[in-house]
């Protein structure tokens, strides 16, 4: 099994003039995850503390929010998709694997018997044992 994850420290602050340009309802509409990319670690690994709730209006935590929920479902969505992707790799990888199988037990079959061809002896002084 995997090792155990391990969660980097929260240390940076909210860059709140980022998020304040973020248009999060053209990045739904059109569907942009570069965008949603672009602010995972922005609130990924950010330190929220009071203060950020004190200074910062109901609609920017709000916002916060939002974009992390788009985070997750685009991370959620990624991993579906790879365990899809891992699915079908491995069912190709199982299928050629038995093809080749029969393949390689086909030509052993088809091959001819070959006899062992006489050759003749190496005169003495070429024959040497290993020490």
């Amino acid at each position: 099994p995997p090792g155990k994850f391990i969660f980097r420290p929260r240390t940076s602050r909210v860059n709140w003039r980022l998020l304040h340009s973020l248009d999060l309802d053209r990045v739904i509409r059109e569907g942009d995850v570069d965008m949603i990319q672009a602010h995972m670690e922005n609130i990924c690994f950010s330190r929220f503390s009071t203060e950020d709730l004190e200074t910062t209006s109901d609609e920017s935590i709000i916002k916060v929010v939002a974009l992390a929920q788009l985070c997750m479902e685009f991370l959620m969505a990624t991993c579906a998709e790879s365990q899809h992707l891992i699915q079908g790799l491995t069912e190709r990888v199982r299928i050629q694997a038995a093809q080749l199988k029969v393949a390689s037990a086909t030509s052993r079959r088809e091959r001819p018997q070959r006899t062992p061809e006489r050759t003749a002896p190496l005169p003495q002084g070429l024959v040497r044992k290993c020490p």
